[in-house]
C-alpha cells in the first residue's frame, strides 16, 4: 500500500485560508480536497498527478458539490498545482525505503555478523581442541 506524508504544518498552510477566500468555501472544504488529492496522486500514473481525477466523484466522496470541488481545484492553480501536477510533489512526498525493506536489510546484516561469532563452548571446553 503506498501513503503520503502530511507535514504537521498543513493544517496551517495560508494557502487554503487564500483557497477559501477565492472560492467562497470553508477551510475544511479546501483541506478535505487537498486530502483526497493527495491520495489520488499517491496511487496516479504517473505519481504525483491528479491523471483520472474526477471532480464530482471526489465531490461525492467528500461530500461537496461537484461545483465547488472544481472551484477549488481552478483557486489551486499556480498555487500547489500546475495543471494536473502537484507542485513540490517530487520534494514533499519523495520515495523512500519501506520499513520492510529495511528490516530486510536489517536481517540480512544480522545474520552476517552472526555467522562471523564463534559459538560459545559448552562446559568451558576449547572448541579448538
Amino acid at each position: 500500500m503506498k501513503w503520503v506524508r502530511l507535514y504537521n504544518a498543513t493544517a496551517n498552510d495560508p494557502n487554503w485560508r487564500m483557497i477559501a477566500a477565492d472560492t467562497g468555501l470553508p477551510v475544511h472544504a479546501v483541506l478535505a480536497a487537498w486530502t483526497a488529492m493527495l491520495c489520488h496522486a499517491s496511487e496516479a500514473t504517473p505519481r504525483g498527478t491528479l491523471a483520472g481525477w474526477m471532480d464530482k466523484r471526489a465531490a461525492a466522496i467528500l461530500d461537496l458539490k461537484p461545483a465547488d470541488l472544481t472551484a477549488i481545484r481552478e483557486a489551486m492553480q499556480g498555487v500547489i498545482l500546475d495543471g494536473d501536477k502537484l507542485l513540490n510533489w517530487d520534494q514533499e512526498q519523495y520515495e523512500s525505503d519501506t520499513s520492510a525493506e529495511r528490516t530486510r536489510v536489517y536481517r540480512e546484516r544480522k545474520k552476517q555478523r552472526d555467522s562471523n561469532v564463534t559459538p560459545p563452548s559448552r562446559n568451558g571446553d576449547d572448541p579448538s581442541r
